[in-house]
């Protein structure tokens, strides 16, 4: 399903300023905010970064462009949707999940500009303006690999740390990039991994997951809890 409208433009915008000559020109267009933006006041992204540095010139060109929430999530795969307005009104990710992105050029920009804030709420940086994620479940999905290693799906490398398992049986990994879910499809490889004596899983609550490890699954859910009188 094609991305369109705004969706399409302010998604695209910065991967498209990113090909052009003429940025400034291209990157000027995220002034226009949608209903459920909020100005900047998030601080500075607080994890190591390979921002694009169109990105940066852009952040210092406009340091108050308003955040956009609920139009980005990220499922329990390590895939992008996209979340126009419809979609969201017709519930929370993934209750309703939107398009599905397969641009890889435009994948590729989010994943390089991915980060977090310092209150654990995960955005795409699209040049000024930061679209907060709707998490699945975490905000890094694993990928193993010969040997057992760990790729986020990102592409980036990761050395575990800690492994998790809850009560409905699904492996976590905390890395050195943060912690995160490990894709269904490498459940059994983790599973040989424990078996070998090379991971050793701790049994913790999914429910208590976020708040031990520092992470917001719905950022646009708690922007609304905290406006509530």
């Amino acid at each position: 399903m094609p991305l369109q409208g705004a969706a399409m433009r302010r998604l695209f915008t910065c991967s498209f300023a990113a090909r052009t000559d003429e940025p400034e020109l291209a990157l000027r267009r995220l002034r226009c905010a949608s209903h459920n933006d909020t100005r900047n006041g998030g601080g500075e992204p607080i994890i190591g970064s390979i921002m694009d540095d169109i990105v940066r010139q852009a952040i210092a060109k406009w340091p108050n462009v308003p955040h956009c929430y609920g139009w980005l999530g990220l499922d329990a795969r390590g895939n992008w949707y996209m979340r126009d307005d419809r979609t969201q009104a017709a519930g929370p990710f993934p209750q309703s999940r939107g398009s599905l992105l397969k641009h890889e050029k435009l994948i590729e920009f989010i994943q390089r500009n991915y980060e977090r804030d310092a209150q654990g709420q995960w955005f795409f940086q699209n040049g000024p303006q930061r679209v907060y994620v709707e998490l699945e479940t975490t905000p890094w999905v694993w990928r193993l690999g010969p040997g057992a290693s760990v790729t986020a799906h990102t592409g980036k490398p990761a050395q575990p740390q800690r492994c998790i398992l809850d009560e409905q049986g699904r492996l976590y990994l905390e890395t050195d990039l943060g912690f995160g879910l490990v894709h269904t499809q490498d459940v059994e490889q983790a599973a040989d991994a424990i078996e070998g004596g090379l991971w050793t899983a701790e049994e913790m609550a999914a429910a208590d997951l976020p708040g031990r490890f520092g992470y917001v699954r719905s950022p646009a859910a708690l922007r609304q809890a905290m406006a509530q009188p």
